[in-house]
């Protein structure tokens, strides 16, 4: 765990509320899937950075459970915000955290 309570297992809505608002993450099924983008300037960017150059968190929904309809629509090359519909039912959890020292 990150001093302010982030760790594996953290689920998207839990770090909206960390964040006070909506981010951005990559779509799924892909090199990057689930990589947080940008925090839009909420709480966490001061911790993690805005675009993630302190601290990378990755993001996975539990691929046997999810609807396809809802990973369809929020995967691929691209990015979503955590405010999706489909992000919010898939409600992914922190599967990496990448640390990065200067």
């Amino acid at each position: 765990k990150i001093n302010n309570g982030v760790g594996i297992g953290t689920t998207l809505k839990e770090l909206e509320k960390l964040n006070g608002k909506p981010f951005e993450l990559a779509g799924f099924q892909w090199d990057y899937s689930g990589t947080v983008f940008s925090w839009k300037r909420g709480k966490l960017a001061k911790l993690f950075g805005n675009d993630g150059s302190k601290i990378s968190l990755m993001l996975n929904p539990d691929y046997e459970k999810a609807p396809a309809k809802d990973l369809d629509a929020v995967a691929g090359d691209g990015g979503f915000s955590s405010s999706h519909k489909s992000m919010q039912r898939l409600n992914p959890k922190v599967t990496f955290i990448i640390v990065k020292f200067p």
